[in-house]
């Protein structure tokens, strides 16, 4: 490759769209299987995370898109992510991490009470 892409940096966040809710439930279980795998590669950093949004489109159906964290890029990068900027944490609900993301990665903002029930998995 003769260039250097500037997303491939630690500090860009990524986005993939996956459609519906009900057709990305499997795409989300096999991005979690993978998090978890590299999650403990990385020694469960705080900083690993990923998080899912859904948003009504045109009223009638859910659509879901999956965040990842600077440090979860290599993974985000695997299954096609798309760089993008910091995603709102009001908006977000975690999807795998430790609860402890929060804070380091939303460090002006109070954790979001729709973080869920997710852990390193």
């Amino acid at each position: 490759m003769g260039h250097k892409q500037w997303w491939f940096g630690m500090t860009h966040w990524w986005c993939k769209r996956l459609g519906d809710a009900i057709t990305a439930e499997p795409a989300c279980e096999a991005m979690r299987m993978a998090f978890a795998k590299a999650h403990a590669a990385a020694g469960y950093s705080s900083g690993m995370a990923m998080f899912r949004r859904s948003e009504l489109a045109g009223g009638v159906q859910c659509e879901v898109s999956v965040y990842f964290s600077p440090e979860a890029g290599e993974l985000a990068r695997r299954f096609a992510a798309m760089p993008c900027n910091p995603p709102a944490p009001g908006t977000l609900e975690l999807l795998a991490g430790l609860p402890a993301c929060w804070a380091r990665l939303f460090p002006d903002d109070s954790p979001s009470p729709e973080s869920g029930p997710a852990d390193s998995t």
